[in-house]
């Protein structure tokens, strides 16, 4: 099915079981209210998992996205540029790009708010979502701590965001079951945790026992992509700030 088309689909269901509910809310309250009791009653409907995932997706995709992709891009390039000759560059700036991401999404839109419970890191109408960054081929943790008491933690308890900063393919070779020639585009890639507690298996490093390796994370990924769960970012090379300095930004 057409991406635009399963939105508005996903829409649809979603408004037309609202309404057999309560009769669609009061008509005096704006669309963020009523946003927010449709994703309320969804929440309890195992059924209907990823509808507030699609919904989710559909905000991003034409409220935010479409208004703010070369500012995001711009942002996110500079960051890099800046950090790209220091050493240990890939998780500073990875760490700054999120940080920035997420004070930028937050100030900038009133539905979206910062969130640090668990393993949350923001709300967009109410619903909790991690927010990992990565720029290509690589592996996320849900937790960056080595702690014995942590064996037996329960993760996946909220809905991730992951935001793939470059276009590329993972691997040349088609390796198991997957085909890994795919590209994975440039983007945010909502993953259902409903999904990763069924198929992913975390694995421990010496610096977190939470890890999602490489291959995991490309099943994620696609998992997305199948389920119109991703929204594209497009590098159109427009540059909005030809020579940023940080300390400008401060003062």
């Amino acid at each position: 099915m057409d991406t635009e088309l399963s939105y508005k689909f996903s829409l649809l269901s979603i408004k037309n079981l609202y309404m057999s509910y309560c009769y669609f809310c009061n008509k005096n309250l704006c669309i963020c209210s009523k946003i927010i009791r449709i994703q309320k009653f969804l929440k309890n409907i195992k059924k209907y998992e990823n509808n507030l995932l699609v919904i989710n997706c559909y905000i991003f995709k034409n409220y935010i996205i479409s208004k703010q992709n070369d500012l995001i891009i711009n942002m996110t390039n500079i960051i890099q540029d800046k950090f790209k000759k220091l050493n240990g560059s890939g998780l500073s700036s990875g760490m700054l790009i999120e940080n920035v991401l997420l004070e930028f999404l937050t100030s900038k839109y009133r539905y979206i708010k910062k969130y640090n419970v668990n393993e949350a890191d923001l709300t967009i109408f109410d619903h909790s979502f991690s927010f990992k960054k990565i720029t290509g081929k690589s592996c996320i943790a849900l937790n960056w701590s080595k702690n014995l008491k942590e064996n037996n933690k329960k993760y996946f308890i909220c809905d991730i965001i992951i935001f793939v900063v470059n276009t590329s393919k993972w691997w040349k070779n088609k390796i198991e079951d997957i085909d890994y020639t795919k590209t994975i585009k440039s983007g945010f890639y909502f993953v259902s945790k409903y999904f990763c507690s069924k198929n992913i298996k975390l694995s421990s490093n010496n610096k977190s026992n939470s890890i999602i390796d490489s291959k995991n994370l490309y099943k994620i990924l696609l998992n997305s992509i199948d389920n119109n769960m991703f929204v594209e970012i497009k590098n159109n090379n427009v540059k909005i700030y030809e020579d940023y300095s940080f300390i400008n930004g401060f003062i």
